[in-house]
């Protein structure tokens, strides 16, 4: 099976996790704070982070997985209809962006709708793809 996540987020430095909720009005369904530990390491983390996260496992197609990456990415923009101008004030407060992450041992095409395109432009945050093999 290949996995396919997909997060939108803000790491900040300087405001909490509940700073963030507020601004933005939309509670995430992915988060840590400042200190939490960072799993099983000694490390803690350095910012607060509000993320939205789709998370999928597809057979290893690379149709599949094509299409698994347009329904991550959708059901993340789709959370944040209506909200693009408060999350885009927030990103201010620190680091952010839409992070796609495919683990598989196949190369994927990841072609993204222009809707989807023009809500993460709306969003305004950069696109991170990251493929990694199994």
């Amino acid at each position: 099976m290949a996995e396919i996540s997909v997060a939108l987020f803000i790491e900040s430095e300087t405001h909490s996790l509940e700073d963030l909720i507020a601004m933005i009005g939309v509670e995430c369904n992915k988060s840590w704070r400042k200190g939490d530990a960072r799993g099983r390491t000694d490390k803690v983390y350095a910012t607060d982070s509000w993320a939205m996260a789709a998370k999928l496992r597809v057979p290893e197609n690379i149709d599949e997985i094509e299409t698994g990456i347009k329904d991550a990415v959708k059901e993340v923009l789709v959370r944040m209809r209506g909200r693009e101008d408060q999350f885009r004030r927030a990103i201010a407060w620190g680091v952010s962006g839409l992070r796609i992450s495919i683990v598989s041992p196949l190369l994927p095409p990841c072609i993204l709708e222009a809707e989807a395109l023009n809500t993460i432009s709306k969003l305004g945050v950069g696109l991170e793809i990251e493929v990694a093999p199994q």
